[in-house]
This record gives structure tokens, C-alpha cells and sequence, in this order.
């Protein structure tokens, strides 16, 4: 009875699952060969989507205008891994590039007739040009389409694992009814086969999936054979975060009749500042006088010490295990609360906020310290790549050692102070009305006619003694 219960609950996830997955992204498979690049190509398969749907795309001569964010947005690409998909599609001649109108915008184009060269056969005498609108064409040269879907990358703060979970769902789906407990096979070769990812991408973002308790990996069989496993549970609590604070339509692309940020060329043309790159190297090159005046806070020696006093505070004021039947109410607690007592970026969205919160349970005494430094960098714009993925680097450096806070420094100051100045105004708040209820009593109003009867009597005898005075002058 097991496994038709397993069957069951499997193809019950499947279903509650599917909506929270949204709009897909068409990945063609073909791209991954001609460019070497996976992330190269999904920017090149996005990039095809919107010369083929863009709005007025013909009358612009296939240009079209997309910022950094807008490309993020879609695609899950960070600034940096943008640049270098950039870079592999300009060297190829793939993708032209322009800056247009003021301030200048970038633009795009994709180069059909070089890209219908390096797609055709070899054998072929002669190359056809493309036909944006003839599907049959388009097919037969690109290929076989993927569904790659964007949120996943967001919760896997990766677009290699999120292409990966992506089909790990397409293979969970249709393996549903063969295999009621939702495992399936697939070597490395098939995987590279399937998606062009090397065996060092895969690997990668298996550990990414598996630290988030996303996929389950087994071994079985003669030779051992690995079976998958994705724990449908975790993905839709993952999944359903942005739903439950309203914001379930930033997962989706938006409808093809009204493209956002994929219009044409010189529509929208408002000036807007420009973003400039700020420094992130705090490190003082003049030397330190022998008097030492005001310092940065952020300087080595101060960062060990807020270390220290942060592990010092988190073990002498560790609370007692919870007992078994209090374990599941503090699970779903810190759960509902994004994680406890944590205090996050609030530059983050929610589904990254609940990958954040499983990525810093590794390390629980600089948990909000790491939180503090990603904070401080995404404040100064300096994260080059995703938020998740820079927290994961300051996870690797913590569990050696290596990890020192800088811009955390200040940002926990900063919160400090707040919560100060609150806690101030809170007790003020409380004396005034201590003081105002008070007033209202009684006794207190006995007090004061008292006390005026006593200044009365004072000042009587004050003036009854000059009136005498001036009677014996």
C-alpha cells in the first residue's frame, strides 16, 4: 500500500506545483552548441522571443531596448554573467549592440543571416535567410525548445540549477505514472545531452539543490545507478512564499501583447539617471597617524572583535532545546516568519528571503552578521552577482574562518540606534501617561490643593509682616 500512496501524493504535489511555476521561458537546446555558453544561449534564446513578439519590432529594423534589470528580471542573469553572455554572443557576431537617445539606452538585434549561417548545414549550397514569422523554418534551424522557468532561479539564487530543476519537473511529471515514488535516472551524459551542461555545471548545481533540500539523490543497483528525487513538499513552501505576500505575478513574464522592457527602439525614451559603479574597497591607503583620531569602523580589528562579541552573545544566551512536542510549533513559527528572529534585506524578494533563511542555518552564530554585509553591499551596489549567490560565498568563508564583516558593521549600528531611539520613545511615551494618570487621581489633586493652601498661608504671612513694618516706620 506504500507505493500507491506514494503515487498518489506525488501526482497531488504535481498538481499544486504546476501554477506556482508560471510563465516559462523558451531555452533552445541547439544554442548551447553554437555558443558554448549556457547562460550565452538563454540569453540568445530570450533575445530571439523578443525580435519575433516584440511590439513594432519591424518597424524599428528588429531593435529593441532592455536595461540590466529587465534582462535579470527575465532571464535570472546577474550584471556580471550578463556581461560575459555579452561578450560570447559579440564575438560570435550574434547579437549587435548599440547606445541610443539621451541618456543613452542600450538597444539590440539579433543578427539573423549570421546566425542562419552558423545554424544551416554545412553540406548546404546555399543558406535561406530567416523568416521571423515562418514557425516551420524556425524549428527546423533552432532546434528542439526547453521550458526553463524563471522563478526557480530565483529561489536557487542560480540559473545553472534552476535550468536543471526545471527539467528534473519535465522528468518528474512524465515519469509520474511509471514511477509512483517520483525517482528517475539520468547520467551526466544525458543531463549534458538534454541541456548542455558539463558534468562540472551539473555538479554544481546538484549541490546548490541538494543544501536546500530541494532534490534527494540515491544510490541503487548493479553497478550503483543514482535516482533523483525532487521533494515536491520544500518546492511548492519555497514556491508558495511570493504568493502569500501578494506578489505571485513577478514570477511571470509578461503577455506578449504588451511586452515589458522588450518595445522597440526609441519608444519610452524618458531621461533617467544613469547608474554609476561605486567602489567597494574600504581599505585606507594613507597610514595611520600615532594619534588616533576617528577610524572606520570597518577596518579588520574592529570586524574581529564585532565577531567575537557576536559569538560570545549567541552562546552565553543560547536557549534550550525545544522538547519534541514544542519542535513542530517552532518549526512552523520561524518558517511563517522567514526565518525566526532574523532580520533581512529588504531589498530582497520574499522567495529569496526563504532561500536566504535555509542557506544561514549552516552557520547560526553570524547568521545576522551576514545578513548585515550583504545588506551593506546591496545597498552600495557592489553584488555582481545574485544576492543569494554572494550570501553563499560569505557562508563559504564563514565555515573556514575567513569571514570578517564590513559594511555589516555599520548597518547593525544603524539598527542598534533605531532600536534605541525606539525603546526611548517608547518609555517616554509610558511616563507621560504614568504622569497623566497621575494627575487624574484623587490623592494627587488632594496634594495640590494642599499644597497651594500652604503657599497661600506663606505669602499671607509675608504681607501681614510688611504691612508691619511699614506701620512701625
Amino acid at each position: 500500500m506504500r507505493e500507491p500512496e506514494d503515487g498518489h501524493r506525488v501526482i497531488a504535489n504535481l498538481s499544486r506545483l504546476w501554477p506556482l511555476l508560471g510563465r516559462c521561458i523558451a531555452f533552445h537546446r541547439r544554442l548551447v552548441d553554437l555558443t558554448g555558453s549556457v547562460k550565452a544561449s538563454l540569453m540568445l534564446s530570450q533575445a530571439i522571443y523578443w525580435t519575433r513578439r516584440g511590439k513594432d519590432i519591424r518597424q524599428r529594423d528588429g531593435w529593441f531596448f532592455k536595461t540590466i534589470e529587465q534582462w535579470q528580471y527575465e532571464t535570472g542573469l546577474s550584471r556580471h554573467e550578463q556581461a560575459n553572455a555579452r561578450a560570447i554572443l559579440r564575438g560570435l557576431d550574434l547579437l549587435e549592440e548599440r547606445r541610443h537617445g539621451l541618456p543613452a539606452k542600450p538597444v539590440f538585434r539579433v543578427d539573423g543571416d549570421r546566425l542562419a549561417t552558423l545554424l544551416a548545414d554545412p553540406n548546404a549550397r546555399r543558406v535561406e535567410p530567416i523568416d521571423w514569422d515562418d514557425n516551420a523554418q524556425l524549428c527546423d534551424l533552432l532546434g528542439p525548445v526547453l521550458s526553463f522557468h524563471r522563478c526557480l532561479s530565483s529561489i536557487t539564487g542560480n540559473v545553472i540549477a534552476g535550468l536543471l530543476l526545471s527539467r528534473a519537473v519535465y522528468f518528474t511529471r512524465i515519469n509520474s505514472r511509471v514511477r509512483r515514488d517520483g525517482r528517475f535516472s539520468r547520467s551526466t551524459a544525458q543531463w549534458q545531452d538534454d541541456t548542455g551542461l558539463t558534468w562540472r555545471e551539473q555538479a554544481g548545481a546538484r549541490k546548490v539543490l541538494r543544501d536546500l533540500g530541494i532534490i534527494e539523490e540515491t544510490l541503487k543497483g548493479v553497478p550503483p545507478q543514482v535516482l533523483l528525487r525532487i521533494n515536491l513538499e520544500r518546492l511548492i513552501e519555497l514556491l508558495s512564499q511570493p504568493l502569500k505576500a501578494g506578489q505571485s505575478e513577478a514570477l511571470n513574464l509578461p503577455p506578449s501583447g504588451k511586452p515589458a522592457g522588450g518595445n522597440a527602439t526609441y519608444r519610452y525614451c524618458a531621461n533617467r539617471q544613469t547608474r554609476m559603479w561605486e567602489s567597494h574597497n574600504l581599505i585606507l591607503r594613507k597610514a595611520a597617524d600615532k594619534t588616533a583620531g576617528k577610524r572606520n569602523n570597518s577596518q579588520p580589528v574592529y570586524a574581529k572583535l564585532y565577531v567575537q562579541k557576536l559569538i560570545t552573545r549567541s552562546m552565553s544566551t543560547k536557549p534550550l532545546p525545544p522538547t519534541s512536542s514544542q519542535a513542530a510549533t517552532v518549526d512552523h513559527v520561524e518558517n511563517d516568519r522567514g526565518g525566526g528572529d532574523l532580520i533581512f534585506p529588504t531589498a530582497l524578494l520574499p522567495q529569496e528571503q526563504t532561500a536566504a533563511s535555509a542557506l544561514v542555518r549552516g552557520c547560526p552564530q553570524l547568521a545576522q552578521a551576514m545578513l548585515d554585509e550583504l545588506a551593506g553591499r546591496m545597498g552600495m551596489n557592489t553584488i555582481r552577482t545574485s544576492p543569494i549567490g554572494y550570501l553563499r560565498g560569505l557562508i563559504a568563508r564563514a565555515k573556514t574562518g575567513e569571514f570578517v564583516p564590513e559594511l555589516g558593521i555599520r548597518i547593525a549600528a544603524a539598527r542598534r540606534s533605531r532600536e534605541e531611539a525606539e525603546a526611548l520613545r517608547r518609555q517616554q511615551a509610558e511616563a507621560a501617561r504614568e504622569l497623566n494618570a497621575q494627575r487624574e487621581s484623587s490623592e494627587y489633586q488632594a496634594r495640590i490643593d494642599r499644597r497651594r493652601e500652604e503657599i497661600r498661608r506663606v505669602l499671607g504671612s509675608l504681607s501681614g509682616q510688611r504691612r508691619a513694618g511699614s506701620k512701625t516706620s
